[in-house]
């Protein structure tokens, strides 16, 4: 295999394979798993914070707290139950999930891919 853009490169060999192990790797398994990882960190975090000011006397602190997460956080629990705040980092980690499989099957077969993205959606759908 060779590169389209630079026909005298040969695909994971001398330069390409340092570009791919170095950069391309270390970003993917940051972007795919690390963005979830400090989206559930900030929601664990902000939830623990909101549980505590429940019990506290001021209510307008624990108000305050709410809508100070809703603004920060909205976007992932915008559309979610107050217990169900983390679905949207579920909902990422099975896309994630579902792209690495259709990726790393690909050289297989169709039927390999196809089969394991309904195993995943079959097991989804369960749990």
């Amino acid at each position: 295999m060779r590169l389209y853009g630079d026909l005298e490169e040969i695909c994971f060999e001398g330069t390409h394979s340092t570009i791919v192990y170095a950069v391309s790797l270390p970003g993917i398994i940051i972007w795919a798993f690390g963005m979830p990882a400090i989206g559930a960190y900030l929601l664990i975090k902000s939830k623990k914070e909101l549980d505590g000011s429940e019990w506290n006397s001021d209510p307008k602190i624990h108000s305050d707290l709410k809508a100070r997460m809703k603004l920060r956080l909205g976007f992932l629990t915008q559309g979610y139950e107050d217990e169900y705040y983390y679905w949207e980092i579920v909902l990422l980690l099975r896309k994630t999930v579902l792209v690495l499989l259709m990726t790393f099957t690909a050289p297989v077969s169709f039927g390999v891919q196809s089969l394991l993205a309904i195993i995943l959606m079959v097991v989804s759908t369960i749990a």
